[in-house]
């Protein structure tokens, strides 16, 4: 069977290395893969999918991976060029190519419109990374992408409901399979040095966030909660990545008088020795869906902390047995949940105890088999 996997991007996002892992897997099972390349995804020095697997360089992929993308204005106005410019290679790529599936986890309207003008008999499946925000044209837009798909797949149960919902269809049309988040090589990688730490000054207890630093990340959430956090625990924050509101966020610890307590370098290739050390893990996001940062820090034996936000975030803390849940959007909350979770040891122990007995969810083996048996249900 020949697969094609499609997630165009402009920067380092969870579901490039979700996508990649899938891959690998399934390469590794005798399924012929092939990656679509059409910015700068799939680079070798950051997954190594192309060591492993196949890629495809449309047409337009040396013009796209030079384009700037970095402030919100900038990144949306040449994602939606390059959209638009893609839809013509990627029609002709399944025209010529002929895969027998072609899964898109980022933008679905190219995929549906590239499909439909090439004639190729190809199953498209369109695997939903993040929670769709519903409301007015957004929501028909989503209707009717998802409806002209052969197959939807979300990476949580409650976003399979969501979907049903928002697209008046029927459950048993969309399948829930958890995104290959567990890295294999992340307690190996954690071991490396963490030089970043020899900058910060010393205290007790180490917060680490790592992500974009986007709007939806929450980060100015997190940087009001480790203010209040401070009056009661003696802690630094290290957020690992980069985005448009690098710049606003730092000003904002300099505003809430924390800029000492707080350090942002930006992003970093191995995150894991940070992730590793912490004393907990923060997650502070306005929506997500199957987040990886959180499974990761699992796998760690890292405690978590984060919203009970829709999307996936409730699944992976398993409602809390396996790690802290806090109201979202509330910087109050989220302060209360980090100071508990650095200073309640048996809480701590018992809730990482869980996480990792229940880790094997979000095997790369287990996505892959799912997939597979999905891929072999829409060509029987």
């Amino acid at each position: 069977m020949k697969i094609a996997i499609f997630a165009p991007l402009f920067g380092k996002v969870g579901v490039e290395d979700a996508m990649a892992s899938m891959a690998r897997e399934l390469e590794s099972q005798d399924e012929g893969v092939e990656l679509v390349r059409v910015a700068r995804e799939w680079q070798p020095s950051t997954d190594r999918s192309d060591e492993q697997v196949k890629s495809h360089r449309l047409a337009i992929q040396p013009m796209a991976s030079r384009l700037p993308s970095r402030g919100w204005l900038t990144y949306r106005i040449v994602s939606l060029l390059v959209g638009a410019a893609t839809v013509l290679p990627l029609a002709w790529y399944l025209f010529r190519r002929k895969p027998d599936v072609l899964v898109a986890a980022m933008m679905p309207t190219v995929a549906v419109l590239a499909k439909r003008m090439s004639f190729s008999g190809t199953s498209l499946v369109l695997s939903v990374q993040g929670f769709p925000q519903a409301g007015g044209v957004r929501q028909l837009i989503w209707r009717m992408l998802w409806r002209s798909s052969d197959a939807v797949v979300t990476e949580s149960d409650e976003l399979q409901q969501e979907i049903a919902k928002q697209a008046g269809i029927s459950i048993e049309r969309i399948r829930t399979i958890y995104n290959p988040h567990l890295n294999p090589e992340a307690e190996e990688l954690s071991k490396q040095p963490a030089p970043l730490l020899d900058q910060m000054p010393k205290s007790q207890f180490l917060v680490v966030a790592v992500g974009r630093l986007t709007r939806q990340k929450g980060f100015d959430i997190l940087l009001q909660a480790m203010k209040v956090a401070l009056e009661q625990v003696d802690a630094n924050l290290l957020i690992l990545g980069e985005g448009e509101l690098h710049r606003e966020l730092e000003e904002l610890t300099r505003t809430l008088g924390i800029e000492n307590q707080v350090s942002m370098p930006g992003h970093v290739d191995n995150p894991y020795p940070y992730m590793k050390r912490a004393d907990a893990v923060v997650v502070s996001s306005r929506w997500e869906g199957l987040a990886r940062v959180p499974i990761e820090a699992q796998s760690l034996s890292t405690p978590v902390v984060a919203p009970r936000i829709a999307g996936g975030v409730q699944e992976i803390l398993m409602n809390g047995a396996a790690g802290m849940l806090v109201d979202a959007d509330d910087h109050d909350a989220l302060a209360a949940g980090m100071v508990t979770a650095l200073t309640d040891e048996e809480l701590r122990d018992g809730m990482t105890t869980t996480a990792i007995e229940n880790i094997h969810r979000f095997d790369a083996a287990r996505c892959a088999r799912e997939y597979r048996e999905l891929f072999r249900a829409l060509r029987a």
